[in-house]
């Protein structure tokens, strides 16, 4: 998946700083979580925030890209969580407008609407393994005190394809039905892109540009021999966990 630059969008300034409300036909950005055991259709959690259940509106959408990774959707989730929104919505107005565009392979997905393409704003999956995990993250957000140091360092990674958060989450022909694997797309703001050539271990934050500062990684990754593009953010509020999706291997 390469990742080019884009051509000139239209300027965007204005930002809402309520959370996108969901409605019949409505095409947020793409977040899923899957969770067989989840009976409610709305889950209650911290601070005001709620898992929202838009299985039988969304999965038409994602259930063919799951199916090429022979993966079922089980369920899929919206996250609302105001305060995670409003930090979310106050870092994307923070950052400067680029002109050194991405394409990260999710831009024809219909639920990738609204972003802003000025401030390289993405629809990005991130797996985990848990539901646990997948849960807090909703709730509470992505804690970078805990992140461990990959290629690119202390960071949160993402990327624009399902094949990497699948494999992050488990998901591998050995995987037993009875483990839930949880992968979720994001709205991430990647801003100013550091194109990485190198590893960078122990990052903590962005490094600094030729001419200017950056804030977010791309590059490379080694998966055995295959290399995939991935995305690192350092700081949790340049993530809004959207949607959350629950799958599960496909029977053979």
């Amino acid at each position: 998946m390469p990742v080019t630059p884009d051509g000139e969008h239209e300027q965007q300034d204005d930002i809402d700083h309520s959370h996108p409300p969901l409605s019949e036909g409505d095409s947020p950005a793409l977040e899923i979580s899957v969770g067989a055991c989840i009976r409610p259709r709305v889950l209650a959690s911290a601070a005001g925030h709620e898992l929202i259940d838009v299985t039988s509106q969304l999965r038409p959408l994602v259930e063919s890209m799951f199916a090429t990774h022979k993966q079922v959707v089980a369920r899929i989730w919206r996250s609302n969580n105001p305060i995670l929104w409003h930090e979310y919505s106050e870092t994307k107005l923070s950052l400067p407008l680029t002109t050194d565009l991405l394409l990260v392979g999710t831009e024809d997905f219909s639920l990738a609407s609204g972003l802003d393409p000025n401030r390289n704003e993405k629809l990005l999956w991130h797996g985990t393994m848990t539901e646990q995990f997948a849960h807090s993250i909703c709730s509470r957000g992505f804690n970078l005190q805990l992140a461990r140091s990959g290629t690119f360092g202390f960071g949160v990674y993402f990327s624009g394809d399902l094949a990497t958060p699948l494999s992050r989450a488990g998901a591998s022909g050995n995987v037993l039905a009875r483990f839930l694997i949880l992968s979720r797309t994001n709205r991430v703001l990647l801003g100013r892109p550091y194109r990485a050539s190198t590893r960078l271990p122990g990052y903590k934050q962005s490094p600094p540009g030729e001419h200017q500062p950056s804030d977010s990684v791309v590059g490379l990754v080694s998966y055995g021999l295959e290399e995939r593009v991935e995305f690192c953010v350092y700081t949790a509020q340049q993530i809004y966990p959207e949607y959350l999706i629950e799958c599960t291997p496909a029977s053979r």
